[in-house]
């Protein structure tokens, strides 16, 4: 009976949660107080969700930097791009406006001489500042040979000639050739000055030009521009040497010398003209 009597209590109790239960679920007092917990509750865990917010956000901020810092590397590389090429194509437009003179020379000669020129590159030169003897990377095969003569197109313009005399051929092979220029001290040409016809021999001395004059009492002036006579050393007639840089008379000895002043810059020489069969 007591066990019995216990069942029925707890019965009754759990009837009497339940009404309550609805009654403060439907009734406006109980509804109420539900909302207040409700409050409670929600108070309770909003900085939570304001902080999961706010990390949330900060999160997407840091994803949208990185992205964006990457669409900027990316510009940034095809940027710098641009302006490497936009650099190498200023360089070469400088090259051509530099060298106008000297490409425009160039070009007459290949087209001033009935044998032909032969665009020749230095490859290989001795130890020191100036081209006074090099190699060039033509031979026999290109059709030219030993003795012919050797000239450059000249860097600035000149009223005197657009090529400028540098030396011979002195040894041949099929592919490559050594030339001697005038400023070596072994070499020797004959000059005339255009104006008077007034000549000369110069040689290499001390990487410069300097000789004397057949006659004495020669017309020559500096600033003189002078040619070779096709006469003795075997160089083409008429090839521009460059200007008499000073005249000095020796009385006693009955001797005019002459320094000449290259047409040619033999410390800054990469590419030559062969004047086929001129030697």
């Amino acid at each position: 009976m007591k066990s019995l009597e216990q069942v029925k209590r707890r019965r009754n109790l759990r009837f009497a949660a339940l009404v309550l239960i609805l009654f403060f679920g439907i009734s406006g007092p109980g509804r109420s107080i539900l909302s207040a917990f409700e409050g409670l509750v929600a108070a309770a865990i909003s900085p939570v969700t304001s902080t999961a917010g706010a990390g949330m956000s900060r999160t997407a901020d840091v994803v949208d930097s990185i992205l964006h810092v990457g669409s900027l590397r990316r510009e940034n590389r095809a940027m710098e791009a641009e302006l490497a090429k936009l650099r190498e194509e200023n360089r070469n437009l400088n090259d051509i406006v530099n060298r106008s003179s000297y490409l425009s020379n160039a070009a007459a000669i290949e087209g001033n001489h009935s044998k032909g020129a032969v665009k020749a590159n230095i490859v290989a030169k001795p130890a020191g500042m100036y081209f006074y003897r090099f190699t060039i990377d033509k031979g026999t095969k290109d059709g030219i040979r030993k003795g012919d003569t050797v000239v450059s197109a000249l860097e600035q313009g000149s009223d005197a000639s657009v090529e400028g005399l540098v030396g011979y051929i002195t040894e041949i092979g099929p592919h490559t050739a050594k030339v001697r220029s005038i400023v070596d001290e072994e070499n020797a040409v004959s000059f005339r000055s255009i104006r008077t016809a007034d000549g000369g021999i110069v040689r290499g001395l001390n990487r410069k030009l300097e000789g004397y004059a057949f006659d004495m009492y020669a017309d020559l002036v500096v600033g003189d521009p002078v040619f070779t006579t096709g006469i003795g050393d075997g160089y083409e007639k008429d090839v521009y040497i460059g200007a008499v840089k000073k005249v000095e008379t020796d009385e006693d000895k009955m001797v005019k010398s002459i320094s000449l002043e290259s047409a040619v810059n033999f410390h800054k020489l990469y590419e030559v003209y062969v004047l086929k069969g001129a030697r």
